[in-house]
């Protein structure tokens, strides 16, 4: 079986390590967390290794380019190398924008509002991932019977 690869953007060290650590206690020894601290690192990564991420993950308020900007920039990113239908998205933030949620989603992207716990985030995160993969894998199956 191979590994899966989720990539968690946050540049607040402590919360990063936080939600890193208990991304991988959630999602297991399948998974592989890479923690980047910018969406401008992250996107250089991406460009590096098209196609090796099935979930990216990022907080929306950083220094640089925001949340909808990387957003945005990713989804082009998937495009070229035709991941995007395959690559799950969650935008999060504790920003209080009633606007952001319908903004994500327009991108692709699911979205958390916190304050929640952190092993929470990573429950949501996970069940929202496997819902999404699984969904796709149900979308692959029917298009292969079609044909």
């Amino acid at each position: 079986m191979t590994k899966k690869h989720i990539m968690y953007i946050d540049y607040e060290p402590m919360q990063r390590m936080m939600y890193g650590i208990a991304l991988q206690h959630k999602f297991g020894d399948s998974i592989d967390i890479t923690l980047e601290p910018s969406a401008e690192t992250a996107l250089a990564r991406i460009h590096k290794e098209p196609g090796k991420y099935s979930a990216i993950l990022s907080d929306y308020r950083m220094p640089g380019l925001d949340g909808l900007t990387f957003l945005t920039i990713l989804n082009s990113l998937l495009r070229e190398s035709r991941s995007e239908e395959q690559v799950y998205r969650l935008l999060t933030t504790d920003y209080p924008d009633p606007k952001l949620p319908n903004l994500a989603l327009e991108l692709g992207a699911d979205f958390l509002h916190r304050p929640f716990k952190v092993a929470d985030f990573a429950s949501q995160a996970y069940e929202r991932y496997e819902r999404f993969h699984a969904a796709r894998s149900n979308t692959e199956l029917k298009s292969y019977d079609l044909q």
